[in-house]
């Protein structure tokens, strides 16, 4: 069945920005290589480490589904360069 619930959120964790898309649907086998679906993430996977970034699936914490999550790391603010704290 399709997705009936779906989660989007952008936060900041110390140093990375982290883009999480998560839904109830039939969920996906990130193990998976064959097929356009396998390849579809693998090219996901490379073109986040080209930006030195990463991006992982895990099993949603709905009932069924697929968690994406996409990760960058930031630059340090202009106070942590000068190691000030906020």
């Amino acid at each position: 069945p399709r997705a009936s619930r779906y989660e989007v959120n952008l936060d900041r964790r110390n140093s990375e920005l982290i883009l999480s898309v998560e839904d109830n649907g039939t969920g996906i086998d990130p193990t998976r290589t064959d097929g356009v679906a396998g390849r579809g993430l693998n090219n996901i996977q490379e073109r986040a480490k080209a930006i030195g970034g990463r991006a992982r699936w895990n099993e949603s914490r709905f009932t069924t589904g697929t968690r994406f999550e996409f990760s960058l790391p930031l630059p340090p603010s202009r106070g942590e360069e000068h190691g000030e704290e906020h």
